[in-house]
């Protein structure tokens, strides 16, 4: 009997490296399909527009007919917008660190503001390296974990400054909230309580808003 397949999308500044050490595991259970973003991993010479459609049909394009799916922020944001297009496709879907909209403003604050977000983005572009090490410390405490992480994302090619100017727009002009609850596939969403970039409130608020969802908080540390 054939495995289900399960499709990995990482998020935003990293690769599809980031799921290393959890492939073995999961490959007991399933056939695993680890995807990479325009710009990103394996698909780093592509240069093409970025815009929320555009970068849905790419990854479909690679992606099974049918699987579960987990995906974490920018490829959160990417998998519900595909899961709302083509809900048949997707058998499950864990969303991590997953928001309907990154950036605050006056009606929703649950979100990052725009100065932070300009220095997240400015180390990034300045030395990849560094700026990558300080991300990955904004989601975990664990500097175990996130020294693991660092070291697995690093053995592929960083991405440009264009990939990561343009994909990070992407995520911050992109807004769900008028149709994320007209999302009819199952939905689990996971929210790490040490977590700076993405907050539990935002995650709580997406689950809410889903119709067959529910919401898991990571203990600190993890």
């Amino acid at each position: 009997m054939s495995l289900p397949y399960l499709v990995l999308l990482h998020g935003w500044g990293v690769n599809s490296q980031i799921w290393n050490s959890l492939l073995p595991a999961l490959r007991e259970s399933f056939e695993v399909i680890v995807l990479d973003l325009p710009g990103y991993g394996h698909d780093h010479a592509f240069d093409g527009e970025y815009s929320l459609d555009g970068v849905v049909d790419r990854i479909m394009a690679s992606a099974p007919t049918k699987a579960h799916w987990v995906a974490w922020s920018l490829g959160a944001t990417i998998a519900m917008r595909a899961a709302l297009r083509d809900a048949d496709r997707f058998l499950t879907l864990q969303l991590i660190s997953a928001t309907p909209k990154f950036m605050n403003d006056d009606a929703w604050k649950f979100g990052m503001e725009q100065a932070p977000l300009e220095s997240i983005e400015a180390r990034f572009c300045e030395d990849y390296a560094r700026g990558l090490k300080r991300f990955l410390s904004l989601q975990t405490d664990n500097r175990i974990l996130a020294r693991s992480l660092f070291e697995s994302i690093t053995v592929m090619s960083a991405p440009s400054t264009q990939t990561l100017s343009n994909s990070l727009r992407l995520l911050t002009e992109t807004d769900l909230r008028p149709s994320i609850g007209l999302l009819r596939t199952r939905v689990q969403v996971v929210a790490g309580a040490s977590d700076e970039i993405v907050s539990p409130t935002a995650s709580r608020w997406l689950a809410d808003q889903i119709p067959d969802s529910d919401v898991v908080k990571c203990m600190r540390g993890v």
